[in-house]
């Protein structure tokens, strides 16, 4: 009887959720301006670093996740133009870098449709 009760205690199943409207969110990061291949194994041979074109690429989702390298690294100057001319284009979740209520409400006020926190010491204080 106690294993029953331990193992319905540890049923979760996952389930999709109607209140889910995207299943697929495509991402990828930048650095100095380009697509960032850095953390890929293998990349195809040919494959573009140009930011707007593979965010065209991946328009087909409606909206796309930009993880910018250089702020997340301290240089959040780097990258400006290309999230800017980005955010022209479609919706955008932008990552990287946000450590100041400033900066967050800067980039949804240039029109991220949100941006993503990551979890760090730096960023209780804000929080």
């Amino acid at each position: 009887h106690k294993m029953a009760d331990a193992e319905a205690s540890h049923s979760y199943k996952r389930a999709h959720s109607a209140l889910n409207s995207k299943v697929v969110l495509p991402s990828f990061s930048i650095k100095g301006g380009k697509v960032d291949l850095s953390s890929v194994s293998a990349p195809a041979e040919g494959i573009t670093t140009d930011a707007l074109e593979v965010a065209q690429k991946l328009s087909f989702a409606g909206e796309i996740c930009v993880f910018d390298v250089d702020a997340e690294e301290g240089d959040c100057e780097a990258n400006k133009a290309v999230l800017e001319a980005l955010l022209d284009k479609m919706p955008v979740r932008i990552g990287g870098g946000f450590r100041t209520n400033e900066r967050v409400y800067d980039w949804l006020d240039k029109g991220a449709s949100q941006v993503e926190v990551a979890y760090s010491e730096s960023n209780l204080g804000f929080l």
